[in-house]
């Protein structure tokens, strides 16, 4: 049997009378990495604002873990998402902004530091860590 961390189950929102999302059932087993690709007002966002717990769906299940978590608040999930839009603190440096959730979940300090030091290497941002947001380009940004 498959070890899923998330599961979507006959998910429906509707936003006044526009049925959005329509009966997704999706499966996403642990330790894969899942894109999702579509032409602009497909869905995308709001399926992820849903699982994140920004928006409740109108029927269906969202289930993490195994566990259903629609009652469970963004905060409380342990989930992540990136926003479409650059949601970059500009008082901070990139380093700043990379280990505030991190900061936030009171990480250990070395175990935060390898981990931004990982994903800015991963992201092509390593020996940026000391500039802003409007230091950075567009591209710089939104990775």
């Amino acid at each position: 049997m498959a070890d899923y961390v998330l599961q979507l189950k006959n998910i429906n929102k509707y936003f006044g009378k526009s049925h959005v999302i329509k009966n997704v059932n999706l499966s996403f087993e642990r330790g894969h990495f899942i894109t999702f690709l579509g032409p602009s007002g497909c869905g995308k966002t709001t399926l992820l604002r849903m699982i994140a717990g920004f928006y409740e769906p109108d029927e269906g299940e969202i289930l993490l873990n195994g566990k259903n978590v629609e009652r469970i608040p963004p905060y409380g999930r342990n989930t992540s998402m990136v926003f479409q839009e650059y949601a970059l603190f500009p008082h901070m440096n990139l380093f700043d902004n990379v280990s505030y959730g991190l900061k936030v979940k009171k990480v250990p300090k070395d175990e935060m530091i390898k981990r931004v030091e990982d994903a800015l290497e991963l992201m092509q941002l390593k020996g940026m860590e000391k500039r802003f947001p409007n230091q950075m380009s567009g591209g710089q940004q939104q990775r």
